[in-house]
């Protein structure tokens, strides 16, 4: 779809319009500065960006493009996002990533450096935040990948509406959770504004695509109401994650720490539910790797490790875990890094 030359602003009364910017107003931490607004041209984010015009003239669009889509498609992206936000008299900017050659996850690298790129600008312009056009169906779309790979709590809690970078302070927002994606289809039909198809979206061989196209139609047969409840659910399961951090919080307050290796009293960890326990070994495995490996770590070996801590034996148990060794003694629990393997010379 091409975009036009004339595109209206939305009424301010249309229901998806209202909620984007009543949670755009509650997210964004300081009315003074600009929000970044991610716009890829595709119809979520230009809904966002038509959204939040209506509300702010403090606002910045920027595009990011990356190296895996053909030249063609990404240039028709980035000219599409200048035109919308050219046409809106929003400020515009835009970034080239290159992720091919660095090998590994494409999209996980992809997504990377599109938030390290987003970063950048939202640093160099001051912006308090940095707006995401996620919304009600890619929340189900989130849990239902985590409930696939057997994700706890935290994976199931999908998408935050906020979070803070460390680094630089400013807050990632999603003023959209609770807006569906056709409400967005909507916002961009009544501007009169043809947004961009991104063709890979509908590659079924990938997960999220697979679920968007092949299950959730079902899923909304049967329940309609599924992308809102699914935020309801991981809005709750965030609550639960975040008591589950308190406790391992607890625990890591009374760790013993050798260089990189982390020592717990095996008594006061049983008296730990075993999710908390979970919790506190995935957090040492972390720190002591920079979260390098991390996805090695499989949920089932996690509680396997658990149960050993929580029964009665005293013999002592090695676990490898991703990037590290979790060693269960009589006493104690100590996680620390795992040894290098040493191939032999042939």
């Amino acid at each position: 779809m091409a975009p036009e030359d004339n595109i209206r602003q939305p009424e301010k009364k249309q229901p998806g319009v209202r909620r984007i910017v009543s949670a755009w107003r509650r997210l964004h931490p300081d009315a003074d500065r600009p929000t970044l607004l991610a716009c890829s041209a595709g119809a979520d984010s230009s809904a966002l960006l038509l959204a939040l015009r209506t509300a702010t003239d403090r606002l910045i669009a920027a595009h990011i493009r990356h190296d895996l889509r053909p030249d063609s498609e990404t240039e028709g992206d980035l000219d599409a996002a200048r035109s919308l936000a050219e046409s809106l008299g929003v400020p515009f900017r835009h970034e080239t990533v290159r992720v091919r050659e660095l090998g590994g996850n494409a999209e996980a690298e992809a997504r990377k450096a599109r938030y390290a790129a987003l970063l950048r600008i939202a640093s160099a312009e001051d912006c308090a935040s940095i707006a995401l056009a996620h919304h009600a169906d890619d929340q189900l779309e989130t849990v239902l990948m985590a409930l696939l790979r057997g994700a706890g709590p935290g994976g199931l809690s999908g998408m935050p509406p906020s979070r803070t970078d460390p680094q630089n302070g400013v807050r990632l927002i999603r003023p959209m959770l609770r807006v569906r994606r056709a409400e967005a289809e909507a916002i961009c039909l009544a501007c009169g504004w043809a947004w961009r198809e991104d063709a890979t979206n509908r590659d079924t061989d990938r997960l999220r695509a697979g679920l968007r196209h092949l299950v959730i139609p079902q899923l909304l047969e049967l329940r309609p109401d599924a992308p809102l409840r699914a935020c309801d659910a991981a809005d709750l399961l965030r609550g639960c994650q975040e008591l589950i951090e308190q406790g391992a919080a607890e625990l890591r307050a009374s760790v013993d720490r050798d260089g990189a290796a982390a020592r717990l009293d095996r008594e006061a960890a049983r008296q730990s539910s075993l999710v908390v326990l979970g919790q506190w070994i995935r957090e040492e495995l972390r720190r002591i790797s920079g979260g390098v490996g991390m996805d090695k770590v499989r949920a089932r070996e996690v509680a396997k490790v658990c149960r050993a801590i929580a029964d009665g034996s005293g013999e002592i148990r090695v676990f490898t875990l991703g990037p590290g060794v979790v060693r269960v003694e009589r006493d104690s629990v100590v996680v620390e890094p795992a040894r290098p393997q040493i191939k032999e010379q042939g």
